[in-house]
């Protein structure tokens, strides 16, 4: 991402979150049907795709939900990723984000410092408060960068 003032790297992440009802805030997935039934919070029947989609965008705990078109039953999930099962009458669907994106890493020209070292560096405190920082003494780094690999990490822009 290049700013007006100097040129700057800037990395964004985000993790699964949704309120939106829109079914184009969902991704679908044809012929299947959830089947982890641990992580099935709830089970309702509603005549549509749509009214399943609306079912689980307006509990917070629902990350997926699978909606068989023969029964009309609807299955909220918690899982992001939940086990399924091959289903000619069934279709999947998971929440998008609609959160913000979340800066982790912002590199800046002329600060004399190293982007590669300043990325391998942990961090020693949190978030990146203000993107728009000069960050004339040094690169800006977030400390999800830390722990990569632990994170919730849905999408990096």
């Amino acid at each position: 991402m290049f700013m007006t003032r100097k040129a700057c790297l800037v990395l964004f992440v985000y993790t699964v979150a949704s309120t939106a009802v829109n079914t184009t805030n969902f991704d679908l997935k044809s012929s299947k049907r959830i089947i982890s039934s641990e992580l099935i919070k709830r089970d309702v029947i509603v005549p549509s795709l749509i009214d399943c989609a609306f079912q689980c965008s307006s509990y917070d705990f629902c990350e997926t939900a699978s909606f068989d078109n023969e029964t009309k039953l609807c299955n909220l999930s918690t899982s992001c990723n939940p086990d399924t099962l091959v289903s000619q009458t069934a279709t999947s669907i998971r929440k998008r984000s609609t959160r913000e994106f979340e800066p982790i890493f912002v590199a800046c020209s002329g600060n004399e410092q190293s982007v590669l070292d300043t990325w391998r560096t942990p961090s020693m405190g949190g978030g990146i408060v203000n993107i728009n920082d000069p960050c004339t003494v040094g690169h800006l780094r977030s400390s999800i960068i830390d722990n990569w690999n632990g994170s919730i990490i849905d999408q990096v822009h």
